[in-house]
């Protein structure tokens, strides 16, 4: 039976002299591997189309075998802006490291597809800040795995607390306010906090390094 199924791509693994197994996050079956035979061969350019972050139609050959067949596939988005902006490429890279991560396989997750999607358009057309994109993510992204967020966080701050509020509330970034980068700051040290020690830590993960010494540069030429 050959299934056909919009995806992220996540993450590509070499496999043989020619072939590549690409981890996708699906819309309609969560995350799967594909193989791809002779992709490093292909005179279609297929390293181009999977590479992470891209959105891509496929069709695969669902048979027993957790790894599946390619029959098709195809770029359906790029999201190229973001690779002009290296602050901004290493959030979406983030964001693709964290879905690798914390998705286990075959398990449908429809709306935190949609929500992926939705923050990678944002960075690439540069919707608010990426900082407040990846806070946006985060939040929802626990709430989709099963964590209240809200009932979790031991924060003091009123404002922080009414911007995680209306984070947490909004599903559209274009109607996400400012916020100042110390209440920014502040989320963002109690949702690590949090993944930590239910998920995964981001600490540990190379974009989210990255980010942080890009940031540490910046800074340090401001002063």
């Amino acid at each position: 039976m050959y299934i056909s199924t919009e995806a992220i791509i996540l993450k590509n693994i070499n496999f043989k002299e020619s072939s590549i197994i690409s981890r996708i996050f699906t819309y309609e079956h969560g995350k799967i591997s594909i193989l791809i035979k002779g992709a490093k061969k292909s005179k279609n350019n297929i390293l181009s189309i999977v590479e992470s972050g891209n959105i891509v139609n496929c069709t695969f050959y669902n048979g027993k075998s957790s790894l599946k067949n390619i029959k098709e596939i195809s770029c359906k988005k790029a999201h190229n802006q973001i690779r002009n902006n290296l602050l901004g490429y290493y959030f979406s890279m983030a964001i693709i490291s964290i879905l690798d991560k914390s998705i286990h396989e075959n398990h449908q997750l429809k709306n935190l597809y949609n929500l992926s999607v939705h923050s990678l358009d944002c960075i690439d057309q540069k919707v608010g800040t990426p900082d407040i994109v990846f806070i946006h993510f985060l939040i929802h992204l626990v709430n989709h795995l099963g964590f209240h967020i809200l009932d979790t966080f031991n924060i003091d701050d009123s404002n922080t607390k009414e911007s995680i509020d209306m984070l947490n509330q909004c599903h559209d970034l274009n109607l996400v306010g400012p916020i100042s980068p110390d209440i920014i700051d502040r989320i963002k040290i109690a949702l690590y906090k949090h993944m930590r020690n239910h998920l995964i830590d981001l600490n540990e993960i190379q974009a989210i390094k990255m980010i942080k010494s890009i940031k540490h540069e910046e800074s340090t030429r401001s002063n």
